[in-house]
């Protein structure tokens, strides 16, 4: 499962993937693993991720270059 969340991700982004995780599971029933994809993370959340090894944390960055055409 994928989350992306636009900016920082508040600490309830944790709690959306893992109910997007187990809901997968239930219909799969094999491990289900957790991708949240942010430009930044809430402190809260970091700790909480800390305690479940199925998910990774993952940091987007993006530049711009513009040209004239």
């Amino acid at each position: 499962v994928i989350e992306l969340k636009a900016g920082t991700a508040p600490p309830d982004s944790l709690t959306q993937l893992l109910a997007y995780m187990g809901a997968l599971h239930q219909e799969e029933q094999k491990p289900i693993r957790g991708m949240l994809v942010a430009r930044d993370f809430h402190q809260r959340l970091l700790w909480g991720a800390q305690a479940v090894p199925s998910v990774q944390l993952k940091e987007y960055s993006f530049q711009f270059f513009f040209r004239d055409a």
